[in-house]
């Protein structure tokens, strides 16, 4: 009867817990209705920790159940107990209390408690503070009378951690006489606390401490081999010091990712303070990041902030201290805040010492810095583009080659790219006009444009840039169709003495040799539109393109019937490789429906379908930005719709930024124009030359016939 009413009563307590209890140990990963399952079982461990859950939202509850595992718990669980009583101020009296009770029935870990609890006592009087002293040996004494080895240990570090020179009981003899009691058994453990005591605890005999650690590293004992390892590499009194040894014990310790070896590892490598220290100190803070273990990441986060063996760089920092926190075992969080306050003062630092200078060097370093970082937002990229530009504008050639680079490898706008890469070499940079040359148009059929392409090549060359060489060859070999070229090839890489050059050369023959697979659909409704002049041809143009509307429909459809009839799986595509088609087809429809002159809301409607295809620049394949330059020219025009030269300027950068080979050309002309002509934009002639330039460079007629024009008045 008496077992049913206490877990009638336990059922009860258990049946409910606060919501805001449930929330924070959800958290915690702890399973709430799982502890109170357990707990309606029975099991002690599940009340104890029910009851820690519920002090302080329903205290009555808790109390409840940490009576019933003082009263049926074994001599641990009852300490378990009491202990969450003596967390709380209102129960700190009755833990005392129960503690006491269960002390006089033998209870070692409550002996072990009182112990602690006097020698801890606060005393009015030298009598007291002696008083509290007796109290605290006599239960310890009475504690070690039948204490197991663990429990013992514990007697051992509190008598060490009590022993004073005006102590009438001799704590530190006393701590030393239980310690060699259990060690000379031959436990590893104990072994272990014989050496703590002797070289931490008490530090009366370093010599005595590594002889017990190595009788408790013999066995096994990863802490003792840690201890023994750094007493052995550091060397303390009458123990010498062996850097190899030493070493080579933590190492064998780290190996079997023993968290305190690898830091200790990182501390002692660090500390040689010379290149290899420095180096081997970072591989192991990596591989003990790799193993959670905090002191690798609070290395690397260190050392790259203070930029002292390696360059400072706080982004580098604050990537590391987030992968640690990300790791959820330890917190970065204040690292993480410090850091990312040093990086907006750096910005800031950077940004006014450049702009008070006019060092190009200086501009360019920083320039770079704020472009460079993993974590850099497009302010940061803008502000590094705005100094590096001030340097190229001082003249700097290395400015300009940094500028198309960026434009190129972290802005990703080709059409830029160009520009700044023109520039640079018009200034004679060898790398840039190799580059240069790799983009332009290398076709022997066309005198002017082989010339030209020619032309860069041979500059570079000139000056002993050997990627030119090389790619000179490369160009011959790719577009070759006599004999000429390859021998050309040859030449150009035979003057380098590099046989290897030559080997690859031959398998590139052959590669270009091999017919090319062009999967690229060539649909005559969508070359007709393009290429319609007249009204006649704009409307054969719009009824062949309804006809390829109609035809994809058709096929849609069979497939689809097909698909219901069949019992088998049977995919239709036609939905997912022909939608590119149809936004074709709709934009396309869109200029031809402008071009004739239909009724306004026709035209409108053209316009529309134009704008909607602007905003998403897809299926360049069929439309080869015909759309985008159509739209931007009536824009500039303000015809059919207001003159807006921001969006025409919006729309001719998108399409220079995502390099396409139809009509690229005249994307930059247009934008020359708008820059030569001051459309919605200051007047720059400078800007508009350079654009001109490259555009006739990519064989544009205008740009070339603009370029003469704008030459000539000057």
């Amino acid at each position: 009867m008496k077992l049913k009413s206490i877990l009638l009563i336990t059922a009860s307590l258990v049946a409910a817990t606060p919501s805001n209890v449930v929330a924070e140990y959800c958290r915690d990963d702890i399973d709430i209705p799982l502890l109170q399952q357990q707990a309606n079982q029975g099991v002690i461990n599940a009340k104890i920790k029910l009851a820690d859950i519920y002090f302080d939202n329903n205290d009555k509850k808790a109390i409840q159940l940490l009576n019933d595992a003082i009263k049926n718990g074994t001599p641990k669980q009852q300490m378990d107990a009491v202990n969450i009583l003596e967390d709380h101020e209102e129960t700190r009296k009755k833990a005392l209390k129960i503690t006491k009770k269960l002390a006089s029935k033998n209870n070692v870990y409550a002996q072990i408690e009182l112990g602690k609890h006097y020698f801890d006592k606060h005393s009015d009087s030298k009598n007291d503070e002696l008083n509290n002293k007796n109290k605290a040996m006599k239960w310890l004494d009475r504690a070690a009378e039948h204490a197991d080895i663990p429990e013992m240990i514990e007697i051992t570090n509190i008598l060490a951690s009590h022993s004073s020179s005006d102590n009438k009981y001799d704590t530190k003899a006393r701590a030393i006489e239980l310690g060699l009691k259990i060690a000379n058994t031959g436990d590893a453990n104990a072994e272990y606390n014989m050496g703590q005591l002797y070289q931490k605890k008490l530090g009366t005999d370093l010599v005595k401490a590594k002889s017990w650690y190595e009788k408790a590293a013999q066995q096994g004992h990863k802490d003792a081999q840690f201890e023994l390892g750094s007493m052995i590499y550091r060397g303390y009194d009458h123990v010498k010091e062996d850097h190899h040894q030493g070493m080579n014990i933590l190492l064998s310790l780290a190996n079997t990712d023993y968290k305190p070896a690898q830091c200790e590892i990182i501390t002692l490598y660090n500390d040689q303070q010379n290149k290899v220290g420095y180096a081997k100190a970072i591989e192991w803070a990596k591989k003990a990041y790799q193993n959670n273990n905090h002191c690798g990441v609070e290395f690397l986060g260190k050392i790259y902030t203070e930029g002292k063996i390696i360059p400072q760089n706080y982004e580098t920092a604050l990537a590391w201290y987030k992968k640690g926190e990300a790791q959820k075992k330890n917190s970065f969080t204040t690292q993480i805040k410090e850091t990312e306050g040093l990086i907006e003062l750096n910005k800031k630092t950077l940004i006014e010492k450049a702009q008070q200078t006019d060092n190009i060097d200086l501009l360019m370093k920083y320039g770079q810095q704020l472009m460079d970082n993993n974590q850099s937002s497009p302010e940061d990229i803008n502000q590094g583009l705005i100094l590096q530009t001030q340097a190229a504008n001082l003249g700097s050639t290395k400015a300009k080659l940094a500028i198309a680079k960026n434009y190129k490898n972290i802005i990703h706008n080709d059409g830029l790219y160009l520009i700044w890469l023109y520039r640079a070499a018009k200034d004679g940079n060898a790398e840039a006009q190799y580059l240069l040359a790799e983009n332009l148009p290398f076709n022997q059929t066309k005198d002017t444009i082989l010339s030209t392409t020619l032309e860069y090549y041979k500059k570079s060359i000139v000056q002993g840039y050997k990627p030119a060489i090389i790619g000179l060859a490369n160009r011959y070999i790719q577009f070759a169709t006599t004999p000429e070229y390859i021998e050309k090839a040859k030449i150009l890489l035979e003057a380098l003495h590099d046989p290897a050059l030559i080997t690859e050369m031959n398998k590139n023959i052959k590669k270009y040799e091999e017919p090319m697979n062009d999967s690229k659909r060539n649909i005559p409704a969508f070359e007709n539109s393009l290429h319609a002049n007249n009204k006649e041809e704009y409307v054969k143009a719009q009824i062949q393109l309804n006809n390829f509307s109609n035809q994809l429909k058709s096929e849609a459809d069979s497939c689809w019937a097909a698909q219901r009839k069949s019992k088998h799986p049977y995919i239709c595509e036609h939905g997912l490789f022909d939608q590119p088609l149809y936004a074709a087809i709709n934009t396309l429809s869109g200029i031809l429906s402008v071009k004739l002159h239909r009724s306004q809301e026709e035209i409108e409607q053209g316009i529309k379908q134009l704008n909607e295809y602007a905003s998403r620049s897809y299926c360049l394949e069929y439309t080869k930005n015909i759309p985008e330059l159509f739209l931007a020219q009536l824009y500039i025009n303000g015809q059919y719709m207001r003159q807006d030269y921001p969006k025409a300027k919006n729309i001719l950068e998108n399409i220079i930024a995502h390099q396409y080979p139809d009509n690229y050309a005249l994307a930059m002309y247009l934008l020359g124009t708008m820059y030569q002509k001051g459309l919605g934009i200051e007047k720059n002639r400078e800007t508009a030359t350079d654009y001109f330039n490259v555009a006739c460079l990519l064989q544009n007629e205008n740009a070339c016939y603009a370029l003469k024009e704008t030459l000539s008045k000057h």
